[in-house]
C-alpha cells in the first residue's frame, strides 16, 4: 500500500519491488489510496493481505519505506526455513517487541481468522500511535502459546532490517559493530519513523537517493537461503 508524494522515490521503489519479482517469477500488487477512508492508512495493508490470500499462496507485505537490498534471498526459501510458520515478522527498532513494516503470511485457514482478528480492534487499538502493529503486539501478549506456534520472529538481517530513517541518512544502522548503512547480509531495509509532515519529505528525498541506482540492489551474494543459478543470472541483468 504506497501513499507516498515523492514521484521519484515512487519510480524507483517500483523499479526495485518489480525487478525482484520479475527475479522469482512473483506477481507484484500495489494498492494506490487507502482501502479503508475511516482508519490510518496503515490498516489498508491488513486489508490488501486479506484480499490477496484469497488467490496466493504467500503474501509479503511491505511498507512503502522499505528497499529491497539483497534480490538473491528468495521468500519462498525463507517459508521453507520456517514450515511451521503462518506469519514471519522481526523485531522493532532497537531489537523491541516487534515491527510490522514487512510482514510474510502463508495462506492457511489460520492466517485467514488471524487477519480477520487483527482487523477488528478496538477504536483505540485502530487510532494508536502504531496502528495494526499494536493489534499484532496485541494479541502476541494476550496469546502467546498460540502465537508462538503460528508466528515466527526472526532475526531483523534476514528479512526486515529496521533502523531510523535519521539514523541510515547519517550512514548508521542498528546492527552490533555495524556503521554502513546497509551491511550485506541485509535482505529488506526499512527507513522506519518520520511518517508525517516535513520529516516524511526529507525521509522520502533520502531514499530516493538511496534506491534508484542499480534498481535498490546494492548486495550480489547470499549465503542461504540458497538461490537458482537462473535468479542469479536475471539479478545481474538487471544489474545491467
Amino acid at each position: 500500500v504506497v501513499q507516498v508524494q515523492n514521484a521519484e522515490y515512487r519510480r524507483c521503489m517500483r523499479i526495485n519491488r518489480v525487478a525482484y519479482a520479475a527475479i522469482h517469477s512473483l506477481q507484484y500488487c500495489e494498492y494506490k489510496q487507502s482501502l479503508d477512508k475511516s482508519r490510518p492508512m496503515s490498516w489498508s495493508k491488513v486489508l490488501a493481505i486479506q484480499a490477496m490470500l484469497r488467490t496466493h499462496s504467500y503474501v509479503a507485505a511491505i511498507d512503502a519505506d522499505c528497499i529491497i537490498r539483497n534480490p538473491l534471498v528468495s521468500i519462498a526459501a525463507i517459508f521453507a526455513l520456517y514450515p511451521s510458520a503462518d506469519n514471519i515478522h522481526t523485531p522493532d527498532y532497537g531489537n523491541k517487541r516487534l515491527n510490522g513494516g514487512v510482514i510474510f503470511v502463508r495462506n492457511s485457514s489460520y492466517s485467514v481468522r488471524y487477519w480477520n482478528r487483527i482487523y477488528h480492534q478496538p477504536r483505540e487499538t485502530i487510532f494508536s500511535a502504531i496502528w495494526e502493529q499494536k493489534a499484532i503486539i496485541d494479541h502476541m501478549i494476550s496469546r502467546p502459546a498460540e502465537f508462538s506456534e503460528h508466528s515466527k520472529i526472526v532475526r531483523q538481517e534476514n528479512l526486515n532490517f529496521v533502523a531510523g530513517w535519521k539514523d541510515l541518512a547519517n550512514g548508521k544502522s542498528v546492527a552490533p559493530g555495524e556503521a554502513r548503512k546497509t551491511p550485506d547480509f541485509v535482505f529488506i531495509q526499512h527507513a522506519a519513523g518520520g511518517t508525517r509532515g516535513a520529516r516524511a519529505t526529507q525521509k522520502y528525498n533520502m531514499l530516493a537517493k538511496e534506491s534508484c541506482d542499480n534498481s535498490g540492489f546494492d548486495v550480489w551474494h547470499t549465503v542461504e537461503p540458497e538461490v537458482p543459478e537462473q535468479a542469479r543470472a536475471q539479478a545481474k541483468t538487471i544489474q545491467n
